[in-house]
């Protein structure tokens, strides 16, 4: 590794610096209720397994979200967050239960945004490798500090990390998707990208719209070449790209395949 890509190169987790592992998930909730609340337990239950947290099962765990929501005096649509600690069984001296935490804060994407797109930038951040902690939701893993003071700088919605290799991985906040040639792409897995709740919503969408998707080695150059691109997270949904960099993306969000995932995920 070059002196340049150290430079950048993001925190990465160390077992040693701290006496508990914790875990999260952020969910929107609307006015119908917690937003595909089954998802986000399968993936917080799998990262319990990597850090040995005793994430319980299903029934407990959505029961749990519930019983906080009837004591929140909040107006829906908004964002919550449930975290799992436990302390690491070297600095337990008996099994413990997890301890449970609960926030909730306003979702911050506009109507402006979903009609006009949001402009991406690549970030000067070097991201590692793929690992197990890539492929959850943990504070004990990536310091996002140094980015996102990147984004309020440059003056971006969202900015994308790219690996050792070159690939882009994700967002700070989102996975990423492009069209080509009626094709809807994304980074795989192998490129250290979280496996987001609504990347999957997108797999299952494009399947039910008999639209091509295709994880790949995504670059650079793809997305500045790109007839459409997109976002996704748990609170945002689809968000429509009109910037990469300074390049406009060449077609219109208000039709194409980003159109109609939007109104296909709004069915769901």
């Amino acid at each position: 590794m070059n002196q340049e890509q150290k430079r950048h190169q993001p925190s990465e987790f160390s077992a040693g610096d701290r006496l508990e592992h914790s875990i999260y998930e952020t969910l929107k909730v609307t006015e119908k209720g917690i937003e595909l609340p089954l998802i986000h337990w399968e993936r917080m239950k799998n990262g319990g397994q990597i850090l040995g947290i005793q994430v319980p099962k299903y029934p407990e765990w959505i029961e749990r979200l519930r019983k906080y929501l009837e004591n929140t005096a909040c107006k829906a649509p908004f964002a919550l967050r449930v975290s799992l600690s436990q302390a690491r069984k070297e600095f337990s001296l008996n099994d413990q239960s997890p301890h449970w935490s609960f926030s909730w804060r306003e979702i911050p994407y506009t109507a402006e945004q979903y009609r006009k797109g949001v402009r991406i930038i690549f970030l000067e951040e070097i991201r590692q490798d793929r690992f197990p902690l890539t492929t959850i939701k943990s504070p004990d893993y990536l310091n996002t500090g140094p980015a996102l003071k990147e984004l309020e700088a440059r003056d971006a919605f969202e900015g994308l990390w790219c690996n050792p290799r070159g690939e882009v991985v994700e967002g700070t906040r989102s996975n990423v998707f492009f069209v080509r040639d009626g094709t809807i792409c994304t980074p795989p897995a192998s490129s250290g990208c979280l496996a987001g709740t609504r990347r999957r919503i997108v797999k299952d969408l494009a399947l039910k719209l008999n639209i091509p998707f295709r994880d790949k080695e995504v670059f650079m150059e793809d997305l500045l070449q790109a007839e459409e691109v997109f976002l996704t997270n748990a609170l945002m949904g689809i968000m429509p790209v009109s910037q990469v960099e300074n390049t406009p993306v060449s077609r219109s969000i208000f039709d194409g395949i980003t159109a109609a995932l939007i109104q296909s995920y709004k069915e769901i």
